[in-house]
């Protein structure tokens, strides 16, 4: 197929838009759509490439021809872009970030960065981190994973000599109806393995490669006027797209839309909206939107973390991104791509290829694996060892993950006590494990752990933002404690939950999202309803305010320095601002004061106490026994033994 200037117009629009999104634009909330269109070109030309190919030797010769022209193409640019992100982290990241940039980059080179990043979004640990400075490579993986998979694909269907058309529109559309039908199932479950894994995304690659291959009978069969009223319709479905999208589940059925628009566009050959496009404008932005599309976001990621919503800094991070990608695409894209010179055979170029891969990985992972200079790392490994310090609870796999819904046997404090106490609630319960059982042990007390990750025990019906799906599994595991708990009252029952649910509780009835407001009401309103179940049960009840919180970039500052901290005021900010407003009936522990003085600092005595921005670390926590030998001791006299005694444990 002859070159489309048209098409390049297109890869223009998409690339401009997927910048914008970055760049923060309000009226680009949906640039991120621009990807799609990405996705569908390269299905279009590259499968309609394959076909032509078909009979052009040995189909072997022809993946090799095809692979060693995607390493010529695709390689020298990328692998540069990310040598970039590993310098520019190495110079002006803190050393740990470095080294994550490192593991990051090689992830990148060996075309696994979107499965990498999709597994680090529904890390409840890590899913709130500072974006990496090569996180837009996950979309490159996806187009490398397709560009191996589908070669092989369409050799094997070649086979078929006689219906050779057939078998390839058979295969495209077993591929088309499978990937969709799972990306409808993954959005259910977790919106980012959907949005970055290749199976999710295949049919919008099939669909863009079924009109390739089809592309002159469809031609042939509609007419010119209805092709450039379909082109309209699809630039504008676009357009729509690009403007409204920033709220949707995505992708999913929504994604249909931005791919039936590139879908229209592409069938209109030499229509107004194809003259359009073919303009120089658009087929200059759109040759070198490869490169721009490398080099926008390593510098717009440093701007905003070192800069915040400086609009100003960010423009002026994309103007010297644009000078880079520019450079790139003159210097070491284009003549590389057109030199006819140097590994010509196929062979050869996979070979180069490969070795550039191996060479960028092994810095990434060299990087990764360098101890940290003198001078940062008795800091470097204080951050790592906080991000790490967990208690107990975790290893011994008490405390649930998002899946786990039975109770296990978690049981520990003193075993032959004759007082159980529950420790009942999500992440911010399990930080307070390690000093309740230390307190519990040293006091004659059996000690329950029963927590789940991002599910707190106010009843209310949780939307889980990290996996962008409804949490039904939290609303099960809860009912199993309170039905558990009632079956065997404990003495005492000691409640910790997260006190930032916005965005993250559903109204039952519709599973519509609440505002701010209405959270607050409605988990107020929820944790009352499960302090009236157990105070129904005997148990004395005690809540503890959740502790403040720092900003979530916080471990570059502690890298650097030890004076790091959070205005009380906004650390504390959240529903249980005002602890007055906790139910009646139920004491409440407050260690703000402990842990806060004027601000709320993020080291101590020259140790990190935070593990994340939102979770304390447990090594400190520990340092808070004496407090919960406290609520113990209060908890006791609120229950009296001779009433509540409970032998075994629920």
């Amino acid at each position: 197929m002859a070159r489309r200037n048209d098409i390049q117009g297109l890869r223009a629009l998409a690339v401009v838009s997927v910048i914008l999104y970055h760049l923060g634009l309000p009226s680009f909330g949906g640039g991120f759509v621009g990807v799609d269109v990405f996705f569908v070109i390269s299905g279009f030309l590259i499968t309609r490439k394959l076909y032509d190919d078909l009979t052009d030797g040995d189909p072997r010769h022809n993946l090799l021809s095809f692979w060693g022209a995607r390493a010529k193409r695709l390689l020298p640019n990328g692998l540069l872009a990310l040598l970039f992100a590993v310098v520019s982290a190495t110079l002006f990241l803190p050393f740990f970030r470095a080294r994550e940039t490192g593991f990051d980059a090689a992830a990148a080179a060996f075309f696994y960065s979107n499965v990498h990043f999709a597994q680090a979004a529904v890390d409840y640990f890590h899913s709130k981190d500072t974006p990496s400075l090569v996180l837009h490579f996950w979309s490159l993986s996806v187009e490398e994973q397709f560009y191996f998979l589908l070669p092989i694909g369409i050799a094997i269907a070649g086979l078929v000599r006689r219906r050779r058309l057939l078998a390839v529109n058979i295969l495209l559309a077993t591929v088309v109806f499978v990937s969709f039908a799972w990306a409808q199932h993954t959005i259910r479950v977790s919106e980012p393995s959907a949005f970055y894994l290749l199976q999710n995304r295949m049919w919008q690659f099939a669909l863009g490669g079924l009109l390739g291959v089809n592309f002159e009978a469809a031609v042939r069969h509609v007419s010119g006027r209805i092709r450039s009223v379909g082109a309209w319709v699809g630039l504008v479905l676009l357009i729509a797209a690009i403007v409204t999208f920033q709220n949707v589940i995505y992708p999913g059925l929504w994604a249909i839309v931005p791919t039936a628009a590139a879908l229209l566009l592409l069938a209109d050959d030499g229509g107004a909206v194809s003259r359009t496009f073919s303009l120089r404008p658009f087929t200059w932005t759109g040759d070198r939107s490869y490169s721009l599309y490398l080099w926008h976001w390593p510098l717009l990621a440093l701007a905003n973390e070192h800069f915040g919503g400086r609009m100003d800094v960010r423009l002026l991070a994309l103007a010297l991104a644009i000078l880079l990608a520019l450079a790139a695409y003159k210097w070491i894209e284009r003549p590389i791509h057109r030199s006819q010179i140097a590994f010509q055979h196929p062979l050869r170029r996979v070979a180069a290829g490969a070795a550039g891969v191996a060479a960028l990985a092994t810095i990434g992972l060299g990087l990764g694996a360098l101890p940290p200079p003198l001078d940062v790392r008795a800091r470097t490994i204080a951050i790592e060892a906080a991000a790490h310090d967990f208690g107990r609870n975790y290893p011994d796999d008490c405390h649930l993950t998002t899946e786990q819904t039975a109770l296990p046997p978690c049981v520990y404090g003193d075993p032959r006590a004759t007082r159980t106490v529950v420790l009942f609630g999500d992440s911010h319960a399990a930080e307070w494990f390690n000093p309740l059982v230390a307190a519990a042990s040293s006091n004659g007390w059996k000690v329950v752990a029963w927590t789940k990750t991002s599910c707190p025990a106010a009843d209310i019906a949780i939307w889980y933002p990290a996996a962008k799906v409804p949490y039904p599994q939290c609303d099960v595991w809860r009912n199993n404690v309170l039905a558990a708990l009632s079956r065997q009252p404990p003495g005492a029952v000691i409640i910790g939950d997260f006190s930032r649910y916005y965005g993250w509780i559903e109204d039952r009835a519709t599973g519509r999202l609440l505002n701010d407001t209405e959270a607050t009401a409605a988990y107020r309103a929820g944790l009352a309803r499960t302090v009236a179940r157990l105070k129904a049960m005997g148990a004395a009840v005690t809540i503890i305010r959740d502790n403040p919180m720092m900003p979530r970039n916080f471990r570059d500052c502690v890298a650097v320095e030890n004076d790091c901290k959070s205005p009380r005021t906004e650390a504390l900010s959240g529903m249980d601002a005002d602890p007055s407003v906790f139910p009646t009936g139920a004491k409440v522990a407050d260690f703000t004061d402990l842990i806060c003085g004027k601000t709320c600092p993020a080291m101590k005595a020259g140790k990190i106490i935070y593990q994340d921005s939102e979770h304390l670390a447990a090594s400190y926590t520990l340092t808070f026994e004496p407090q919960f030998a406290a609520i113990l001791t209060s908890l006791a006299a609120a229950q009296p033994l001779a009433a509540k005694m409970v032998r075994s444990g629920p």
